[in-house]
């Protein structure tokens, strides 16, 4: 079976992806950036297993 997105909710998808990164940032941006790339090693750790 294939499922596709109509228009609108292929926009609504966006803008939902655009408000998370958005989010995202303003609560990285409190942590310095050697912080930040700890953090990023650490999450490429445990997510690891689960990618491809």
């Amino acid at each position: 079976m294939l499922v596709e997105l109509t228009d609108a909710g292929l926009r609504r998808v966006d803008a939902a992806m655009t408000e998370l990164l958005q989010v995202e940032a303003s609560i990285l941006d409190v942590l310095p950036a050697a912080d930040r790339s700890r953090l990023a090693a650490l999450l490429r750790v445990v997510v690891g297993p689960f990618e491809g």
